[in-house]
């Protein structure tokens, strides 16, 4: 691929991450401005939104290095100012005017991630951490949720979801800190606890009181 097309490619890209991070951020700040619990799905969001952070950063950096190869090309070339050259020229300074407004969307960013660092401070500095209830029946199940329920109330760091499944169903859990997470079923009630390195099944029998379950994640 030559580098145009990278940078064609790159720069889409950008703007299309960037915009994920203006409305998830734009949902938290109203949140925050309501003064509002935050809800599981939203503790995820800042998670979310530092991993979109991290990842604009890069792609930022991957643009301006291939400026830099795009400006080299240019310059091991010949030097006759003829079609070719006045054609690389042209895209040269197209790219280096629009990599101009990407470095300011990033900028944008940078301001809005300060932002959500203040609004939610206790969270930029902590390892997400999800924990997901597989259950057939909620009813039965009840003493799981309720313990989720006590847990968010002494540590709303955490992310808890339940599922309502059937066994031998493949559940898709929906993508947790950029990865795709799903389970084939074996067996119900079923309880995982889910960070960026690791999926651990956790021993829901032994998942008596809320206190229990938060040894066990500390």
């Amino acid at each position: 691929m030559d580098i145009n097309n990278s940078l064609i490619k790159k720069i889409d890209n950008i703007v299309k991450l960037t915009n994920e991070f203006d409305m998830i951020f734009s949902v938290l700040r109203k949140t925050y401005r309501e003064g509002t619990e935050l809800s599981s799905e939203q503790v995820e969001n800042i998670y979310k939104l530092t991993k979109l952070y991290m990842f604009l950063r890069s792609e930022h950096g991957s643009v301006l290095i291939l400026l830099d190869k795009l400006k080299d090309s240019i310059k091991a070339g010949p030097t006759e100012l003829n079609d070719e050259l006045i054609n690389k020229l042209y895209d040269l300074s197209t790219f280096n005017s629009i990599v101009e407004n990407i470095s300011n969307l990033i900028s944008n960013v940078d301001y809005e991630f300060k932002r959500l660092a203040v609004m939610f401070p206790k969270y930029m500095n902590k390892k997400p951490l999800t924990v997901i209830l597989l259950s057939d029946n909620l009813e039965r199940d009840k003493k799981y949720t309720d313990i989720f329920d006590e847990l968010v109330k002494l540590n709303n760091e955490r992310v808890y979801k339940v599922i309502n499944c059937q066994v031998g169903e493949k559940v898709n859990c929906g993508t947790i800190y950029g990865k795709k997470i799903g389970f084939k079923v074996d067996k119900l009630p079923g309880m995982y606890m889910i960070n960026e390195e690791n999926i651990v099944e956790l021993p829901i029998e032994q998942i008596t009181s809320s206190e229990v379950l938060n040894r066990m994640i500390e």
